[in-house]
């Protein structure tokens, strides 16, 4: 059924952060479509027709396109859940509109107050869309999938930036733009350039210290980066921004050049560029919020608060959640009045400043800037402080770079009332990433809104925690019972469940969820729990959430147990204490006996509410990210031409890393052909990406072919390496292989430095000796006999380094971890090749093929064999015997790089706990000194025989 209606219809401007609303009983009358009462695609059908002379209609009167994307509702009957309103989104502009005295512009603030009302004769807007879904009020809804997902966007956009780079005097010499981030809020795309032609820009000319990349970022219209971007840059002193190349307004595009990354920038220099942006900023509040800031105040975030009470992922979570979080209403009021008391004024945030978001310059004096401002606005400065020092994959923990970043505060307030007011902020911060977050990612596809919920869910635990934290639990009794703990690892990776056993007896507090919480009942059992904590245990505790009653059968779902924070869980040692890794924690539950809580089972039910979620939890263990890969998978094997012959299985999946494993065939070609490749997914700071690519690149014989690389997913295609350990072991062709591709290596230092291969080399190695064998964390080992010979036999390791250092054998690639899990042999090929790059460093070429021959299980007539092949490729450094004490002492060197590494928690930061570090520390030390014994020995057989000379 069809009516014709007298109508308002709305026009979101470009930003859309506001909408036009127009009478239409002036002469232009919309079409008005009802409910279906049958079957959709019939009445999808019946109205399919209408919108195309609709469309053509709104472009003749008006000059712009729209799409429609529901229809309105019918009237005068109010709204149903099925009726939904007309959306038109905007798409080019052919001039300004002019304002008429039948239009009017209001904010989507203002809009969201407000509904539809229908009475007999035409519509009054008195109020707007309140009983809409707050998903449709917040913003128009925008494509189906956004533009950066569609190969033609990809052409359109290369070309134009193509021209926006030349303009500017850069030229492209990469090739084609290689995409490095596809999100649903935003796609980036980077492409290297070459200065060789003259810069135009005087602010571009002195870059000379910046990166050859250039990065070209879209995103969607309502986040309005572009323009915030280019007013953050004119008005802010100093400006923190990444500098601009070009800018697209009606494109939502943005062309930066690319720095060094944040990881390699100094913590003091991060944080005074910080407090420098978040002082200039002060002054020049205003000016940003007329270019497009959002203004996030303390006031708008107190007024806003029940915003997230009725957003649709909100509806998801369990009902005592929502009620536990409507509770913290009144407490969120209180800590926005408490922190604006503290003097601190509003200045510009960045809002998820971490230093994955951190980018520098090169050169003697590098300058800091920051990039994706998706979340900026007007709010307080303390919520980028918190974010960069406690979030994030990396954050920064140096006390010095805090106290730097504290002091530019001196003139606003003191050193205490500056601590005081970090406390107060820490659950503001989580609130201010929330509302944030809900007003970019609001509209989105269906499958991505379930990552959306479940983000959405750790936020609002987040900010749960924090706020029981800054403001305390309101408790009715304190009782001592028998109670068993969790503690998570200082990484959050992993929970430590201690069984009390009836020796401990922890004060437990009841709550009531949804009360309103106050500072005064709780405050004198919180410092005595602590405190005991603190002396029986060795770590202090903050309430996350309250302690659940001790009868009963555990209900995780209507209640809590009692989570506490590890300061300092190294000197937890006892024999009630086991380390249980978080993905194991997550399958079980709390069984209740007799005796009390005991560890069974753990927190089975906390799997959907993520209350132990970590920071840096790996990506690949959500089911979005894993489809984002494998959408990028596809169509780069079509650019090779090969196409998937059925779907990956994930072989892989744990802290270090994901592997999918798949079988490709030949565009067009017989299926006989088939072959198999691995999609490996790494943590961000891993090296071995770019490096395998590099190592493909250069010595493509010895390392199975990397089809392709992702840097935004930190994932790469790799075809197979062959089968692992085979049958028969031919040592003559394994030798010979590890000594090629250490000599041929000799030609590619510089590349393969440029793909991040550290230097490990003996004076590096006899730096980090001394101070590594004195951390606190070979104190934790049950090998007490080991490590205190060892410290005293650091003396003797830093003589054989001595000693490798004389020797004139050049530093090559070095694998790091060689054996055999990491070769494979390809039969059709008779050849072996080497993968998993990770641990790749610049060193001695001796290390890899001795912890080869020590690790391997060689019989004594297989290692000779291999010892006389490969030392016959290194014979002009010296006899049989001189390159055999060479082995010796490279093997004594790599288990001291390998325990430095360990110590200095360098390439270990991915493990799931610290039960796993200590065991390969424990093996470390242990081959360290036995390699040690074994030399010794050697040397004193040696040295007795009267037919024997020393060599």
């Amino acid at each position: 059924m069809e009516e014709l209606n007298c109508f308002r219809f709305m026009i979101p401007s470009r930003d859309c952060k506001s909408i036009l609303l127009r009478k239409s009983s002036r002469g232009f009358q919309l079409p008005f479509f009802c409910s279906p009462e049958t079957d959709d695609a019939a009445w999808v059908n019946s109205w399919t027709a209408e919108t195309d002379d609709l469309v053509a209609t709104f472009f003749k009167v008006f000059s712009f396109h729209i799409y429609v994307r529901r229809c309105v509702w019918r009237n005068p009957d109010p709204p149903r859940d099925e009726d939904v309103v007309l959306v038109a989104e905007v798409i080019d502009l052919k001039e300004p509109v002019q304002e008429r005295p039948d239009m009017l512009w209001v904010t989507w603030a203002d809009a969201i107050r407000s509904k539809w009302i229908c009475n007999e004769g035409e519509p009054n807007i008195m109020e707007f869309l309140r009983d809409l879904q707050l998903e449709t009020a917040m913003h128009l809804v925008p494509p189906e999938r956004p533009p950066w997902r569609r190969p033609k966007w990809y052409q359109n956009i290369s070309a134009w930036a193509a021209r926006v780079i030349e303009d500017q005097g850069f030229s492209v010499v990469g090739g084609s733009f290689q995409q490095v981030e596809n999100t649903f809020t935003h796609g980036v795309v980077r492409v290297k350039v070459s200065r060789e032609k003259s810069v135009t820009v005087a602010s571009l000319r002195a870059l000379k210290d910046m990166d050859d990349s250039v990065y070209v970022r879209a995103c969607l219209p309502i986040a309005s980066e572009p323009q915030v971007i280019a007013g953050i840059s004119a008005l802010v002193c100093q400006d923190p921004v990444l500098p601009i190349v070009g800018i697209g307004i009606s494109r939502h595009i943005i062309v930066q050049i690319g720095g060094l990354s944040g990881f390699d920038v100094e913590p003091n220099r991060i944080m005074n560029r910080l407090a420098t942006m978040h002082i200039s900023s002060i002054s020049a509040v205003a000016a940003l919020k007329e270019r497009g800031v959002p203004d996030r105040n303390l006031s708008w975030m107190s007024d806003s608060f029940d915003v997230i009470c009725r957003h649709r992922s909100f509806r998801s979570m369990s009902s005592s959640n929502k009620l536990y979080f409507r509770g913290l209403a009144q407490c969120v009021r209180s800590l926005c009045l408490e922190l604006s008391g503290y003097g601190i004024p509003h200045t510009l945030v960045h809002g998820k400043l971490g230093v994955e978001a951190v980018y520098g310059s090169f050169g003697i004096d590098p300058k800091v800037f920051f990039k994706n401002w998706t979340f900026c606005g007007i709010s307080h400065p303390l919520f980028d402080y918190l974010h960069i020092t406690e979030m994030g994959f990396q954050a920064i923990d140096d006390e010095e770079a805090k106290n730097h970043y504290s002091q530019f505060w001196n003139g606003y307030v003191s050193k205490k009332t500056f601590t005081k007011a970090v406390g107060v902020a820490r659950p503001l911060m989580h609130l201010y990433k929330l509302y944030a977050f809900l007003h970019i990612h609001d509209e989105l596809e269906e499958d991505e809104q379930r990552d959306i919920a479940i983000e959405m869910t750790s936020l609002v635990r987040a900010v749960s925690g924090t706020v029981g934290a800054a403001l305390g639990l309101s408790s009715a009794k304190t009782d001592r019972t028998v109670y068993d703990l969790i503690v998570p690892s200082p990484d959050g990776s992993c929970v430590l469940a201690y069984n009390s056993g009836g020796q401990k007896y922890l004060p437990k507090i009841s709550l009531t969820l949804g009360i309103h919480f106050g500072r005064d009942s709780w405050e004198d059992n919180l410092e005595g729990l602590t405190s005991s904590l603190d002396s029986e245990c060795g770590f202090s505790a903050f309430f996350l959430r309250p302690a659940r009653r001790r009868t009963g059968p555990c209900d995780v779902v209507g209640e809590s147990v009692l989570i506490t924070d590890s300061v300092d869980t190294w000197t937890v040692r006892d024999k009630n204490a086991m380390w249980l890794d978080l993905n194991q924690a997550l399958r079980c539950v709390w069984n209740e006996t007799s005796e009390g809580l005991k560890p069974v089972q753990l927190l089975k039910a906390y799997a959907s509410e993520r209350t132990l979620r970590v920071v840096g939890f790996p990506p690949w263990r959500r089911v979005a990210f894993l489809k984002r890969v494998i959408a990028w998978v596809k169509p780069a094997l079509l650019a090779r031409q090969m196409k998937l012959d059925g779907v990956f299985h994930q072989v892989r999946n744990t802290h270090r890393s994901s592997v999918l494993v798949g079988t490709v065939r030949p565009v067009g070609g017989p299926d006989s052909r088939t072959q198999r490749i691995y999609v490996k997914t790494v943590p961000v700071d891993s090296i071995e990406p770019r490096m395998s690519q590099c190592i493909s690149s250069i010595l493509a014989d010895v390392t199975p072919d990397v089809l392709d690389v992702n840097l935004g997913l930190n994932t790469f295609i790799q075809r197979d390496g062959g089968e692992h350990v085979p049958t028969v072991l031919d040592v003559r062709l394994l030798a010979e292989t590890i000594a090629t591709f250490q000599k041929r290596s000799l030609d590619h230092i510089d590349a393969l430095v440029a793909s991040g291969a550290r230097f490990r080399g003996v004076g590096i190695v006899k730096e980090q000796l001394q101070n590594s064998f004195q951390n606190s964390l070979l104190d934790s080992l049950n090998n007490d006999a080991t490590v205190a010979e060892l410290r005293m036999r650091v003396p003797e390791i830093i003589l054989y380094c001595d000693e490798l250092s004389g020797t004139d054998i050049p530093y090559t690639l070095v694998h790091g971890d060689l054996h055999l899990a990491n070769i494979g042999y390809l039969d059709e090929k008779r050849c072996y090749q080497i993968f998993d790059w990770g641990t790749a460093f610049l060193g001695h070429p001796f290390c890899d093929f001795a912890v080869f021959c020590a690790t391997s299980n060689l019989s004594e007539a297989e290692r000779l064999t291999a010892e006389e092949v490969y030392f016959l490729s290194w014979e002009k450094y010296g006899n049989q015997g001189e390159l055999g004490r060479i082995n010796r002492l490279a093997l004594i060197l790599y288990w001291a790089i390998n325990t430095c590494s360990i110590l200095h928690g360098e390439g270990n930061r991915e493990e799931s706990c610290k039960q796993a570090v200590l065991a390969k520390l424990n093996t470390s030390i242990t081959f360290l000194k036995g390699s040690m014994d074994e030399h010794r020995a050697y040397d004193s057989s040696v040295s007795s025989s009267p037919d024997t000379k020393l060599c």
